[in-house]
């Protein structure tokens, strides 16, 4: 779990370092992890704001049931440094290709 907020793992495999809420002040909202952006839950927010909406977030992310993870999916910061590591030149087309077909591979 993380120091900060005692969150659970994505499915990505990483633990997020915080929580980005997609509205605050509405009775249901969405978040999801800093680490992948790829995986969501919707919580009761019951138009709170603040650190009350924050820790429902934490809640909501939680207590919710995960999937098993794919083994061959990686989070975009692990694709980008194994990239790095790679030390292949690509052009932005293709990393832009390559990174769609993970996405491809991911959901098939």
């Amino acid at each position: 779990m993380s120091d900060k907020d005692g969150l659970k793992e994505c499915p990505c495999g990483e633990i997020p370092k915080e929580l980005i809420i997609a509205t605050v002040g509405e009775k249901y909202t969405r978040c999801f992890g800093d680490c992948c952006g790829d995986w969501e839950t919707e919580f009761r927010n019951d138009y709170s704001e603040g650190v009350e909406s924050y820790e429902k977030a934490v809640n909501a992310w939680n207590n919710i049931e995960r999937p098993e993870p794919k083994p061959d999916w990686i989070s975009v910061e692990k694709f980008y440094d194994k990239l790095e590591a790679s030390q292949v030149e690509l052009t932005s087309e293709q990393a832009e290709i390559l990174y769609s077909n993970l996405f491809d591979m991911y959901d098939s």
